[in-house]
C-alpha cells in the first residue's frame, strides 16, 4: 500500500519540506515567518494560505506530517527486524543515524517530558487539530506489543507500563548523544547495550 503522504499536492508537501528544512538548521517554530516558508517552498505566499489558515497550522501540520513519515520508515524496519532485541538496537542504530537531523519523532521524544518548550501557540493548534505530542505513544504502544509477542517482554505488565520504560530508555539514549562526557565517554556500543539491558531487566519476563 502506498502512503497517503505520496498523494498530497505538491505545494502543501513543498510547504512541509520547506519547514523542514528551516528546523532543521535549529530554528525554532516561532521564529519562522509565512514570507520566508513559502520563499523556501518556491511558491507565492497567497498560495501558502490557500492550504493553510495560520502558521500555527503549517507548523503543527509539519510535525505531525513528518512523524508519520518517519513512523513508515521505522515500521519498515521493524517488520524487517526478527526478535525484539533487533528492533531495538535497529531503532538506536537509527536515532544514532538520524540525531543530527533532529527529526520530528526525535523532537518529540524530547518533549514528551517538556511540554513547556513547545510555543503555547502551537500546543493549541496540535490539541485544536487532534494531535498531541503524547502520539508518539502509538507507536510505543505497537512496539511495547511486539515486545510481548515475541515473548522477551512480560506479559503480566500493561503495554502502557512497557512503553513508558521503552521512551525512558529512548530518551536515555538520546541524554548520551546529547551529552557523551557525562556517561564516563563510553563507547556507543556499550551504551546501546545498556539501554537494551536496562529495557530488559525493567520489562523482560521474570524467571
Amino acid at each position: 500500500m502506498k502512503s497517503e503522504h505520496l498523494f498530497l499536492p505538491p505545494k502543501k508537501q513543498a510547504v512541509f519540506k520547506a519547514v523542514i528544512a528551516f528546523l532543521d538548521k535549529g530554528l525554532a517554530p516561532d521564529s519562522l515567518k509565512v514570507s520566508e516558508i513559502a520563499a523556501e517552498a518556491g511558491i507565492g505566499k497567497g498560495t501558502v494560505y490557500e492550504y493553510f489558515s495560520s502558521k500555527e497550522e503549517i507548523i503543527t501540520q509539519t510535525l505531525v506530517y513528518e512523524l508519520e513519515m518517519t513512523a513508515e520508515e521505522i515500521q519498515v524496519m521493524i517488520q524487517s527486524a526478527g526478535s525484539f532485541e533487533e528492533v531495538i538496537r535497529k531503532l538506536l542504530d537509527w536515532i544514532e543515524e538520524n540525531y543530527e537531523r533532529k527529526t520530528s519523532f526525535m523532537r518529540l521524544l524530547q518533549l514528551m517530558e517538556r511540554m513547556d518548550e513547545l510555543p503555547e501557540s502551537i500546543r493549541r493548534e496540535l490539541k485544536r487539530q487532534g494531535h498531541s505530542p503524547c502520539d508518539i505513544n502509538h507507536y510505543l504502544l505497537r512496539l511495547a506489543k511486539r515486545g510481548q509477542e515475541t515473548e522477551e517482554l512480560s506479559a503480566d505488565i500493561p503495554c502502557s507500563m512497557l512503553a513508558s520504560s521503552i521512551l525512558a530508555a529512548l530518551v536515555m539514549y538520546l541524554s548520551y548523544l546529547n551529552f557523551p562526557d557525562g556517561y564516563g565517554r563510553m563507547e556507543r556500543e556499550s551504551a546501546k547495550d545498556y539501554v537494551w539491558e536496562s529495557i530488559r531487566a525493567i520489562c523482560g519476563k521474570k524467571p
